[in-house]
């Protein structure tokens, strides 16, 4: 469901921002500071579109192989509202049209993935544009990485290095 509210009345972003976010704090010692939001393909999509939309909510993006703009296939057939409603849950497109946040963004695909290559390409061009990107965010295409999960795997830790590293305001 592309982690957002459907026309069917599933909610699925309001469940990620708010009730998840709510459970943490009730019921974890966690940090109240904005959250790092990290997903692997459709999740590294779902990361970068909730970190967009609730840059209240997350300081920190991972996306490996995500893509910045919502899908218009046979998987998200029926999802959107409108054209202007899938166009709201594209992050390339979200960044262009609202005022700049202050978060960082780490992008990672493969080589050996075309299309996640240059959709992460797209996305890190489209954040630097609108001036979204921290200077301590970063891109990182892996030769001969691959859409896997043992590709996946080899990214995750140096991901997680980045995400606890001191921030850049």
């Amino acid at each position: 469901l592309e982690c957002t509210n459907t026309r069917d009345g599933l909610r699925d972003e309001d469940y990620l921002t708010t009730d998840v976010h709510q459970w943490v704090d009730d019921h974890l010692r966690a940090s109240k500071e904005r959250w790092t939001a990290l997903g692997f393909s459709t999740g590294g999509y779902c990361a970068l579109d909730l970190a967009v939309r609730h840059p209240d909510l997350y300081r920190r993006v991972i996306s490996f192989d995500g893509y910045g703009q919502a899908l218009n296939d046979h998987y998200a057939r029926g999802l959107w509202r409108s054209r202007s409603d899938r166009d709201a849950h594209s992050p390339d497109r979200w960044v262009q049209n609202h005022p700049a946040q202050a978060q960082s963004f780490y992008l990672s695909a493969g080589t050996h993935d075309r299309d996640a290559a240059k959709d992460a390409l797209a996305s890190w061009s489209a954040l630097g544009r609108s001036g979204w990107r921290t200077p301590d965010s970063d891109l990182v295409v892996e030769p001969g990485g691959r859409h896997t999960f043992p590709a996946w795997r080899a990214a995750f830790l140096p991901g997680l290095k980045w995400a606890f590293a001191p921030t850049v305001p």
